[in-house]
């Protein structure tokens, strides 16, 4: 063995480019307290972060988002892309919060706040609180300072919501006991409402003759086809830009055709250039690949819905949402055994016979039959 030699590394600082930006780094595992002070003002991104949960977690506000994004701009050009191991720099805690007030360019008497749940989208939420999803504009544009795009909606994030220019509705406190003193002031108490109730009304507005029509064809309760409609058409049918909403399962097309192609699900853009990758290489197995509309139906099983081919579903569901439902019911009594188990109201096996079909999900038993007697309640109500 030749000799070697021991050296000791030099304490001379390593050569660093010019110019090169560092910043400061520290394991997870070490608890805050025992962190210098000149390190406790960063934090190191875990998968599933981002910058919206961060300041949500570490400022109490998700609002204040786009305070840690301008800290770390030149290390974060675009907000939506931090990466797992990033240190990012938080703001000084002596830093005083951003209130909502302060940031709205309007006068607070003109909104209201509205904390953002999950599963939440602009257009439900102004469905939900503006009674009409076309208003979904609005909110964005009254939250843009801290909704630079209106796909960053994230769970925890404050909005503001326009009030409407409307007579104020009187407080039911002034309405106990006084029906008699309302009618003579020509003036009605409003009906407190669920969110569930809410809903059923909406699909008994938009849907109630397809609704109606569909359960005549397949001899179905029409308090059913509600119910089924309410559990499983859970989005809009179609995306902002007015194009039918799907979703590229690459699983499924690769099992038909040993091709892979790669897709982020991040927006609608990363679904049809998936679709437009797989159609180069089959047709018939891109679409059938393909969750459309808003109760996600999959193109394979577009003969059980009584499509010729899944690029006949496509065509056909792209021309209206009524279209949609009524395929999501076809498919559903093409299920042996479902129709029956509709007839008989029997919640439990129907909750097995719609999960074979669209897959299992906890709870939908007890929602099913929760749909069924508030569209039935409301049906009567208003006959």
């Amino acid at each position: 063995m030749g000799d070697f030699m021991l050296t000791k590394p030099s304490e001379s600082p390593s050569p660093r480019r010019e110019g090169a930006r560092t910043l400061a780094t520290r394991p997870l595992s070490l608890p805050k307290s025992a962190l210098p002070d000149e390190e406790r003002g960063f934090v190191v991104v875990r998968p599933g972060d981002t910058l919206v949960s961060l300041a949500y977690a570490h400022l109490g506000d998700g609002g204040r988002w786009r305070e840690i994004w301008s800290l770390n701009r030149d290390f974060v050009p675009n907000p939506r892309t931090i990466l797992p191991g990033q240190t990012l720099r938080l703001p000084e805690t002596g830093e005083p919060a951003v209130s909502q007030a302060q940031r709205a360019p309007d006068p607070e008497s003109s909104y209201r706040l509205y904390v953002v749940r999950s599963m939440d989208s602009l257009s439900w939420i102004a469905k939900r609180e503006l009674g009409a999803g076309s208003r979904w504009r609005e909110i964005w544009l009254l939250n843009r300072d801290q909704l630079p795009s209106p796909n960053l909606l994230s769970p925890g994030l404050t909005l503001r919501i326009p009030v409407d220019e409307r007579p104020a509705v009187e407080a039911p406190s002034e309405a106990v006991g006084e029906t008699g003193a309302s009618e003579e002031r020509g003036t009605t108490v409003p009906e407190v409402m669920s969110l569930d109730e809410r809903r059923a009304r909406d699909v008994r507005e938009r849907w109630g003759p397809t609704l109606e029509q569909a359960a005549s064809e397949l001899s179905l309760p029409v308090d059913v086809c509600a119910a089924l409609c309410m559990s499983e058409h859970r989005h809009e049918g179609f995306e902002r830009d007015g194009e039918l909403r799907v979703r590229f399962e690459r699983k499924i097309f690769a099992g038909r055709t040993g091709q892979w192609i790669g897709n982020l699900h991040r927006d609608p853009s990363d679904e049809r250039r998936a679709l437009s990758e797989a159609l180069v290489h089959d047709e018939q197995s891109a679409y059938a690949s393909l969750a459309m509309g808003g109760a996600g139906l999959m193109g394979y099983r577009a003969r059980q819905m009584g499509y010729e081919s899944p690029r006949a579903m496509w065509e056909a569901m792209g021309e209206s949402e009524a279209t949609q439902i009524e395929s999501l019911l076809r498919l559903l009594a093409s299920s042996a055994g479902l129709p029956e188990s509709a007839r008989a109201q029997d919640w439990v096996v129907l909750e097995r016979q719609v999960g074979l079909l669209l897959g299992s999900r906890a709870g939908r038993a007890i929602e099913l039959e929760r749909y069924a007697r508030i569209f039935k309640r409301l049906a009567s109500s208003e006959s």
